[in-house]
């Protein structure tokens, strides 16, 4: 192989001296392992020996490697040259020119190939650099065999040491050149950019191009020239591909820079694909700028988690982008297209997406947007938090909660986001998982950090600050810090405080004071602030640094705690519009502070410093906004208004709203605020309750732009699962339902494909023809939807744009649309626009009633369209009845559910018939429906007519208008109102009338047009109910409509018949109003004449408990319904619980409080939610309700259960019947002797369960307790498989200690045979237990059909009392008439104790019972009766001639037992016989006894 070399060797022939051989030596040339030791300039070796020298030779090709001198690589070569015997010396050197052009050379070695020498190295060592601009600058050196000069050290630098370099002599222009791949398709036709990053800025994106070259062809090096400017010292470069296929590819095998004026050069290997893919639109790639010893920037993978939020309309289908920005430059904009989630942006998710980048140093900020314009194509943020690596220990939080939304808020698709706090990445570990947490008692360490020097005013530094913190449970009055340094704060100091904010609860903000010395123009100085709870070791970090330095800041600001994935609450701000009264003198120059107040806390007392003009505040008439910043304080129902000294100020009214709100609340006064006499004084006034109003969602539009008129064509994504099955063939419809009519049906034709197959994505063009106006709902359904189409598809999502107004809608079904004997193909979902609200989902019972006719019925195919005040169901066949095997029968009522979007108030309904089958013609007598569950309002549509071609007018198709079916009763209605000023309200007033036979519906006492209930005024109302109701004996009386928490005071209610009738008085003389806890419903009794008569209002306290599962908690509106023996409370919204600020939270317990009238027993209850918000699935364990809180008596609803439409069954509201009742005093009493525990275990047999009454009776030395009722029958107690606690008081002074128990049911209910596995009964005063294993049926069709099982106490070492299984023999009389049918029972007693009550139903011989002159053999099982001394029997007298006569029972104590004691009778047990007794108490004869 040739060697490459352009110099040769020849040896002189010179007679009588000896040829000099030739030699090979080999030459390796070790370059260093430090940063930028490589080079690609020549380099040059002279190698000197004994006899001469090689002179100046190029180190040309290395053997081993395709590039030479690269970093902590060995290159050899091979020179020929004649002998140069014993080598003595070499000279390396190179061309290289520039910073980056040098070699750092760590030795060579050289050795002979043939020769004496072969195979012996040399070595040369070196160990510094031959470069210009670094150590001695020499490009060239002499070196030695075994040189011991020492190494120069290597001392890494860190990448920030370029900032020292002075006199940056670069004027920014520079040779750059990009060698690709050998691979046949390394190139690439796209365009290739660079970014260049130097210490004082970046360049804009440049292309790579040169007029001659049109693409990058493979295995070619390009030469290019480029600007950068004056940027300074270069640290990176990003290149990337850019073409509008995004299928893009390029092999990068290495990039130079070389500046032209200074020859500074970069080498940039990289060896890679760059790639555009399906998954991630980026081609991107960042290599570092290396530096002679300086560690270049390293390569990070970035985890990005972004939080979409979980308001309607929150997600989009839009193409997101971020920019990471930090201390070493920016990412570029780079698409989040590649999200651990299918399909990401999706309400309430969280996506994350991995960047490969270099290390950007601290991230200051995050630019996060899209591009997508139009109504509905926004999105809402709600963070963004970054980890600087997949396993890094911290991530930065970037709060948001802004829409991006191009008709929302301010307009913008763009944001720039800053951090807020840096947080400990949680992880879980399974391994401390049991062990249990320390829990916190209230001691935080608190750290104080001030701001740098240079960050301050001059002369001004902070002495104090106060700190105020928000629980769940509480807040904490101001907490001073004051510095222990003297004075004040220290710049650049930490400081140390230790406070007890008590039991507050989870930390869910803090608020912050500053107080400054001499300060005319305040600055903020507080950089940080970190907490630590002392015991739970919780960490806290609230970072203030973004406000350094900054003027008029306000004095105080807040915070929320912040956990692990960015949790918490937004800071938002808060628009104050303050507008002063019009007279004369209303103006005041005072200082006004203010204060809000939320569901969630409270902003501190605020100065309303600088409006928004920076005009003269609180002027005559004059209208003054103010912006403060705050953790979200949810709903503001109050507000406090300050005045300071100064003259007096007449207030008119101030609103206040979250910016971009849909809602402000207004808040009147119209009145002064201090006076003349009390200048000097702070005036406080508070007012409440909030008039709500609408508002607008963003800013006004700048008139630059003409809003975009619809045309009509809209573009239909349809994605179907990809689920088995879940494609289709069948075609498909959409009808668009706006505020001003329907679409027809439009079909959604396929284009040449299968659009509809599994996991497909299909893309449809419609056109809307109408003027249907805003879209508020869409149908979607199969275009044949008979029952005999039989179709189905999964459809996971649709999605709907404008291509005019770039409007878009989307719904996430994921769900099944079919066409089958039961379902008619046909679904309809909301259209949900940002910020506005929409009506939810809801199905409707259609109860058809076919008239009582002959041939009524009909065979023919029924459909409906029901229409409502907010649209119609579209056309939709009755396919199934849910509760009849055939339909439409006459004289039957046929039930049917149809899911709509809500419509309101329905107003009619069209129905009809194809006319297919024999006889189709139908009488219809009317059709009721009613929304489900259980509504209480139905919708009567009267028809009373045939549909029949024959008959009346021949027409199969009518048109029914609401009607009502049931007599109306109507009532005078007459309501007196409190008479103080604030006693009025002119919200609407419903109210429910009950009796015992019902109740009305909800009936509005209202006119037209609005109405006020003014103070003092009596007004008269007229109201029809439809219902017989019975005799009335109370009434509801509330508010369904709660947004703006009306508040009246009602002194009277009188409601009488018209035109006669008695007249119902209802005296409240108390408000019906709406707060943090209370629902706006009020319950009243009838008034009696005489007042011990009258029915007791409690106010029953519920206490609902959530479930330990994760994910248990809600955030949804919550609502429950009491039923008792006498009526029901109504479906009550649960506001607020009195005992927790966040409600529904796993495992927590919440009380809430619901006033009614006194219901009697309570039997059952329905509780459920609305499906509103992220993860409103709720896991509901059990609800107790006591008839007020100090009461005893517990009603307990046992669930555990989920309310989740994702989970169980999917029902979000379950009926649930009363599990017991115990009595439970407020404070848990203390456990006394007798107090026992008992654990039942039923077998998890097939229908082993009862729902009967079961009892336990305990028997001790001394008595027993009597029959113990375990629960209420049918409450969900002893369930297969099931275990269920109960407590017991077995007085230790009447039954002493425990001998044996006995368990029975009462053999009554549904279900009544039970499998009994086990008894466990503990005592809870001195701790022991006992164990009674049972395994039997309990059951009249099992076993020996007994339903009592006795059980002895098994005592350590103590002999337990015998069992007995006792052989009974009935002997009835030969007397005529002797036999009986009914049901006889006996009980056995002896010196220590009975049988108890034992039913004699299954006689051994397994004939016929109780035969005139026959003997019938059973068998009792009990414990320790010893010897028996009577026995008890009877019957219960059923059956036609019930009357026994019985002549004798005879018993033995088992089969093998020789005695038999005989207990005589000889007499009627008979109701018309001898004493007419069907029960009698026999003795043992004595004497009678048989061996």
């Amino acid at each position: 192989m040739d060697d490459f070399d352009i110099v040769r060797e020849l040896a002189a022939l010179k007679e009588g001296i000896p040829v000099l051989p030739m030699q090979h030596y080999q030459v390796c040339v070790h370059t260093g392992d430090r940063w930028a030791a490589e080079t690609d300039a020549n380099v040059y070796i002279t190698i000197f020996g004994q006899k001469g020298d090689t002179g100046r030779r190029l180190l040309y090709r290395s053997k081993e490697h395709d590039y030479k001198f690269i970093r902590d690589q060995v290159d050899i070569f091979e020179l020929e040259a004649v002998s140069l015997e014993d080598l003595t010396k070499i000279i390396v050197s190179h061309d290289g020119v520039g910073h980056g052009a040098g070699l750092y050379l760590e030795k060579v070695v050289i050795s002979e190939k043939d020769g004496p020498n072969n195979g012996k190295d040399i070595v040369f060592p070196y160990g510094h650099w031959l470069d210009d601009n670094e150590e001695d600058k020499k490009v060239e050196v002499e070196l030695f065999p075994d040189d011991a000069a020492a190494q120069s050290e290597f001392v890494e630098k860190d990448i920030a040491t370029l900032k020292d370099i002075d006199n940056y002599a670069s004027k920014g222009e520079w040779n750059v050149w990009v060698t690709s791949g050998d691979d046949s398709d390394a190139g690439t036709g796209a365009k290739v950019c660079v970014v260049v990053y130097g210490l004082n800025g970046s360049t804009e994106m440049i292309e790579l191009k040169n007029e001659d070259v049109e693409e990058f062809k493979s295995d070619e090096t390009q030469q290019f020239c480029i600007s950068v400017g004056e940027i300074g010292p270069i640290y990176k470069i990003r290149m990337t591909l850019d073409s509008p296929e995004h299928d893009a590819s390029f092999y990068l095998l290495r990039m130079k820079m070389k500046d032209v004026d200074t020859n500074q050069e970069f080498h940039f290997p990289y060896n890679d694909w760059l790639k555009m893919t399906d998954g991630s639109r980026d081609a991107y790639l960042e290599l570092p700028a290396i530096w002679p010893d300086v560690k270049p920037l390293q390569a990070q993978k970035y985890v990005l988690s972004v939080t979409t939020g979980d308001k309607p309309g929150s997600e989009t289908f839009a193409d997101l982008y971020c920019t990471l920005i930090g201390d070493w430059g920016d990412t570029g904009k780079r698409m989040l297209s590649k999200s651990n989630n299918k399909r990401p942006f999706k309400n309430g998710q969280m996506d994350i997406f991995t960047m490969d980048i270099l290390d950007l140093g601290k991230i200051d900020k995050v630019i996060i947007g899209h591009n997508s314009e139009g109504r509905g194509a926004g999105w809402y943020c709600a963070n963004v938090t970054i980890k600087s690596s997949e396993d890094a220990n911290s991530e930065v939080v970037f709060p948001c909660h802004r829409w991006f939304d191009s008709d929302l808020e301010d307009h913008k698709l763009e944001r720039e986001l800053v951090p807020a706090v840096e947080l400990p990445v949680v992880t879980t570990d399974d391994s401390e998982g049991e062990e249990t947490k320390p829990e916190t008692k209230g001691e935080w360490k608190v750290l104080v950090t001030v701001a740098t020097l240079e960050k301050q005013q001059n002369g001004v530094k902070i002495d104090k600050v106060t700190l105020t913190i928000y629980g769940e449970q509480g807040v904490t009055k101001p907490v001073d810090l004051k510095s222990k340094q003297g004075s004040a704060f220290e710049p650049e100091k930490t400081e140390e405080f230790d406070i007890n904010v008590g039991l507050i609860g989870d930390i869910y903000k803090v608020r912050i004071n500053q107080e400054s010395q001499g300060s005319i123009t305040p600055h903020w100085h507080v950089k940080e602030i970190c907490m630590e709870d002392i015991h739970t070791k919780e960490q806290l970090k609230f970072d203030y640094s973004r406000w350094l330095g900054q003027e008029n800041v306000d004095s105080a600001l807040e915070l929320p705690a912040l956990r692990a994935g960015g949790k918490g609450l937004p800071v938002v701000p808060y628009q104050v519009s303050v507008k002063t009264g019009n007279d004369s003198d209303a103006a005041t120059y005072s200082n006004v502070f203010i204060t809000l107040f939320g569901k969630k806390g409270d902003t501190g007392m605020r100065q309303l410093a600088e409006n928004k003009d920076k005009s003269f505040k609180f002027q005559k008439g004059q209208i003054d906004v103010f912006t403060m910043d705050a953790v979200e304080l949810g709903q503001i129902d109050r507000i406090v208004i300050t005045k300071g000294p100064g003259d007096p100020w007449m207030l008119d009214r101030i609103t206040v709203k979250e910016e971009f709100a849909s809602s402000e609340g207004v808040f009147s006064h119209n009145g002064w605020l201090g006076d003349r006499d009390h200048t000097n004084d702070h005036i406080d006034v508070e007012l409440l309750e909030p008039e709500i109003n609408p508002s607008v969602v963003a800013t006004p539009n700048d008139g630059t732009e003409e809003p975009r008129v619809s045309q009509g064509e809209w573009t239909v994504w349809t994605l179907t699962s990809d689920d088995d099955g879940a494609g289709t063939t069948a075609q498909v419809y959409v009808t668009l339902c706006g505020d001003k009519g329907d679409t027809e049906r439009i079909h959604l034709l396929p284009n040449g494909r299968d659009v509809f197959a599994k996991g497909e994505t299909g893309d449809f063009d419609i056109k809307v023809t109408e003027d249907i106006g805003v879209v508020f709902k869409v149908r979607v359904g199969f275009m044949d939807n008979s029952e005999s189409a039989n179709a189905s598809w999964k459809l996971d999502t649709i999605r709907f744009k404008d291509k005019h107004t770039k409007e878009e809608f989307s719904y996430e079904y994921n769900d099944w649309i079919v066409t089958s004997t039961e379902l008619d193909g046909i679904v309809e979902f909301p259209v949900i626009w940002p910020a506005f609200p929409y009506m939810p989902m809801t199905k409707y019972q259609v109860a058809v009633y076919t008239g009582d006719k002959d041939n009524a019925s009909t065979n023919a195919h029924v459909y409906v369209t029901v229409f409502g005040e907010m649209g119609n169901t579209g056309f939709r066949y009755l396919h199934r009845s849910k509760n009849n095997d055939n339909k439409f029968e006459q004289g039957q009522m046929d039930l049917f559910e149809v899911g709509a979007v809500c419509m309101g108030d329905l107003t009619k309904v069209v129905v009809g018939h194809d006319g297919q089958g024999i006889g189709s013609g139908w009488y219809l007598d009317k059709i009721v429906i009613k929304e489900l569950p259980d509504d209480d309002l139905e919708y009567v549509f009267k028809c009373d007519r045939w549909l029949d071609e024959g008959e009346d007018d021949g027409k199969t198709e009518v048109e029914l208008n609401l009607t009502r079916e049931r007599e109306i009763t109507t009532w005078k209605v007459v309501t007196t109102t409190g008479t103080d000023e604030t006693n009025s309200t002119d919200a609407t007033v419903s109210l429910v009338l009950y009796g015992d036979k019902g109740h009305s519906k909800p009936l509005a006492i209202t006119r037209e047009g609005g109405f006020t209930y003014a103070e003092g005024q009596t007004d008269e109302f007229e109201v029809e109910t439809g219902e017989d109701i019975g005799d009335v004996y109370k009434l509801r009386i509330g508010y369904e409509d709660i947004s703006n928490k009306p508040q009246w005071f009602l002194k009277t209610l009188t409601m009488q018949p018209i035109p006669s009738g008695e007249e119902c008085t209802f005296e409240l003389n108390g408000w019906i109003w709406v707060s943090d806890t209370q629902d706006g419903w009020r319950e009243i009794p009838l008034k009696k004449a005489n007042p011990e008569e009258m029915l007791d209002v409690y106010k029953y306290c519920v206490e609902v408990y959530t479930g330990n599962e994760s994910g248990a908690g809600t955030d949804a509106e919550v609502y429950l319904q009491i039923f008792g023996e006498r009526g029901d409370t109504g479906v009550r919204r649960l506001i607020g619980a009195l005992n927790n600020t966040t409600k529904f939270e796993t495992g927590q317990m919440d009380v809430f409080e619901v006033e009614a009238v006194d219901m009697q027993k309570l039997t059952k209850i329905v509780i459920g939610h609305n499906g509103k918000g992220f993860g409103s699935g709720w896991y509901l364990n059990k609800v107790k309700i006591k008839e007020s809180p100090n009461a005893n008596k517990k009603y307990i609803f046992n669930c555990d259960r989920w309310l989740d439409e994702g989970e169980d069954d999917t029902l979000i509201e379950r009926e649930l019947p009363l599990s017991e009742v115990i009595d439970d005093d407020k404070e848990e009493p203390e456990v006394k002797d007798g107090d026992w525990k008992v654990v039942v275990s039923t077998s998890p047999q097939e229908n082993g369960g009862t729902d009967a009454q079961v009892s336990l009776t305990v028997f001790g030395e001394k008595g027993d307790t009597g029959s113990l009722p375990l629960g209420i029958p049918g409450g969900g107690l002893f369930e297969s498989g099931k275990t269920d606690e109960f407590t017991v008081f077995v007085d230790p002074e009447k039954v002493g200690k425990v001998q044996k128990i006995r368990i029975e049911h009462d053999n009554a209910h549904n279900a009544p045979g039970w499998h009994l596995n086990k008894i466990v009964m503990k005592d809870l005063h001195n701790d022991r237990e006992l164990e009674f294993s049972v395994n039997r049926w309990l059951d009249v069709e099992e076993e020996d059909g007994d339903v009592v099982r006795e059980l002895p106490a098994l005592w350590p070492n103590e002999d337990p009392l015998p069992a007995t299984k006792y052989v009974i023999q009935t002997h009835t009389s030969d007397d005529i008439g002797a036999g009986t049918d009914a049901n006889v029972y006996l009980t056995l007693y002896g010196e220590k104790g009975d049988s108890g009550k034992r039913s004699l139903r299954r006689n051994v011989e397994e004939n016929e019972k109780f035969e005139k002159g026959k003997v019938d053999t059973f068998h009792i099982e009990a414990v320790g009766l010893d010897k028996l001394t009577k026995v008890v029997i009877g019957h219960d007298g059923q059956g036609s001639g019930s009357g026994w006569h019985l002549d004798k029972v005879t018993i033995k104590e088992s089969e093998e037992a020789t005695q038999e004691i005989v207990f005589p009778c000889n007499r009627w047990l008979d109701e018309d016989e001898d004493d007419k007794k069907t029960e009698r108490e026999l003795f043992p004869d004595e004497q009678s006894y048989v061996n």
